[in-house]
């Protein structure tokens, strides 16, 4: 059987394939859940490191005018936090998971910034499995999760921040903040996002590896992905030259410290070539 493109969606783990090795079953398993389940995906932490926005890039100014985020986990929190924020700064989510969004929405408009593993239990409850795909580790889910693991990762995003006083201080101002939703596939078409952007200065966006997930690289090809990066980042140029850039280009190279406009000439000059990805970072992530 052929299990390319939507045929991974015929996939059962308990069938018995014969023609299948151990390492292939596994494979599958994971790229199954992945390709079925990521557009009802929720990130309540993130996988990726905060390494790349500790420091804001040199002449930034004071506070963020407006952050466009992907709605995954606390890192856009974290970007506020240090670049620095204020009553008047805007926060945009956008993902292709409906989900994230309403997981977003709910955490600001419910959640007090305390006892997190508590409130993730609510949500558990409010948004249950399978209906929505939480990206836990070790594919695990709700129902076979270790509790002591979920307090364990509550307990160093906290470390993060310096205490659970100082998170639940941002997490107050930040509940203040303007929110929008915006649902987008931005392998597919982005302009939702895109006619929400303005010029405004001291604008960000990070989009993490949306250019690069397992399902984005098990449902399109290269030259698709390379194709919808081109717009992506072209737009965004075209819309707010002075726009700061985070996340990963179409090969997973990092992106940061660059707006948009000075990174969309250095693309552009150096052809987006997959085999020669074109490298504008100050600090280089694993996604």
């Amino acid at each position: 059987m052929c299990y390319a493109g939507d045929g991974i969606l015929k996939y059962q783990a308990a069938d018995h394939d014969p023609s299948l090795g151990t390492d292939q079953r596994w494979f599958l398993d994971v790229i199954g859940a992945q390709a079925s389940r990521a557009r009802r995906g929720v990130f309540l932490w993130n996988i990726e490191s905060y390494e790349d926005i500790e420091t804001a890039p040199e002449g930034f100014p004071a506070s963020v005018s407006t952050l466009y985020s992907v709605a995954a986990g606390f890192k856009s929190n974290r970007i506020l936090q240090t670049h620095g924020f204020d009553d008047a700064t805007k926060v945009v989510f956008f993902d292709y998971s409906q989900v994230a969004l309403d997981v977003k929405r709910c955490l600001v408009e419910e959640w007090d910034g305390k006892d997190f593993p508590s409130f993730v239990r609510y949500l558990f409850e409010r948004f249950p499995h399978p209906e929505t795909f939480y990206q836990l580790w070790d594919n695990k889910n709700p129902d076979d999760v270790e509790w002591h693991d979920i307090e364990r990762v509550c307990e160093r995003e906290l470390q993060r921040w310096g205490g659970a006083d100082s998170f639940q201080d941002h997490w107050s101002a930040y509940r203040r903040l303007e929110h929008q939703y915006v649902c987008c596939n931005l392998l597919e078409d982005a302009s939702n996002l895109i006619g929400c952007m303005d010029d405004r200065p001291g604008a960000i966006i990070w989009w993490s590896n949306a250019f690069f997930t397992m399902y984005g690289n098990w449902y399109y090809t290269v030259a698709h992905r390379k194709q919808a990066y081109d717009y992506w980042v072209k737009q965004l140029a075209e819309r707010n030259p002075g726009l700061y850039l985070l996340g990963a280009d179409v090969n997973n190279t990092s992106v940061n410290c660059v707006r948009a406009g000075d990174y969309w000439e250095q693309y552009r000059q150096q052809g987006g070539d997959v085999l020669r990805p074109c490298r504008v970072y100050q600090t280089a992530i694993r996604m």
